[in-house]
């Protein structure tokens, strides 16, 4: 028997339930993401705008995602992105450098990333590449690191963070880590900061500082900006896979 006489007999011998309308699949593009209770998106689905989408837990959009969505009768849930890789929550945009001589002073210094690993419209950076603007709202997760390489013997506390640049500087930033380099026997130490999901909205600016916090004492030395010199940094951004 054919297809169709195949499936008219599967409709003859299980009717179905007016009440349980047929679930189908569709893939759509996400243009817009709304948090709020609950939060929903804005897809297109076959060049059809369809607003206020619910959303899977665990699902935490961003914009051009393509997803796999559930439609029963009038009603669309999004079930998640299509994956494009092997790889859990790969990098929307990085950024590296390799500076040498960026010696570490005791006010926080913007951190330059002036090479590029990975791009995405998602995040534009400022001609220094110390600024980086994030285009569309969504969870994201950023992940910043640096190696020091210490050039005397000192017990110094640096700190590391990341922030978001209007509020650059202050005692606010999204995460701070800190590192106590005891003596120059050591070939480097690496810092590493880390923000967990977080909803930032299109149009923030986030920035890497990197700071000397002053002399612990026990190691010799002076407090001066060259005790420790930036070997490398890099900047990451990825999807989020919670809520922080």
């Amino acid at each position: 028997m054919t297809d169709p006489i195949l499936r008219k007999l599967a409709q003859q011998l299980n009717p179905p339930d007016p009440a349980q309308p047929p679930v189908y699949t569709h893939k759509g593009t996400v243009l817009d993401v709304a948090v709020g209770t609950p939060p929903t998106i804005t897809v297109s689905v076959n060049g059809k705008v369809v607003p206020g989408v619910r959303i899977m837990r665990g699902y935490y959009p961003l914009v051009n995602d393509e997803v796999t969505l559930l439609k029963q009768g009038g009603d669309l849930l999004a079930l998640g992105v299509i994956a494009t890789s092997m790889e859990e929550r790969p990098a929307i945009y990085t950024q590296t450098s390799a500076q040498s001589n960026a010696a570490v002073s005791g006010v926080w210094t913007r951190q330059e990333f002036p090479v590029a690993s990975n791009t995405s419209p998602m995040i534009t950076p400022n001609g220094a590449f110390n600024v980086f603007t994030v285009n569309y709202s969504g969870y994201l997760e950023i992940e910043a690191a640096a190696r020091i390489a210490p050039t005397s013997v000192n017990s110094v506390r640096y700190l590391f963070a990341i922030y978001a640049d209007a509020f650059f500087g202050t005692p606010f930033p999204f995460r701070v880590s800190s590192t106590f380099e005891p003596e120059a026997a050591l070939s480097s130490v690496n810092l590493n900061v880390h923000v967990s999901a977080r909803w930032i909205p299109a149009g923030t600016t986030i920035s890497v500082g990197i700071r000397k916090d002053g002399v612990l004492g026990g190691g010799g030395g002076t407090n001066s900006p060259t005790e420790m010199q930036l070997d490398q940094n890099s900047i990451t951004f990825k999807r989020a896979h919670r809520q922080g």
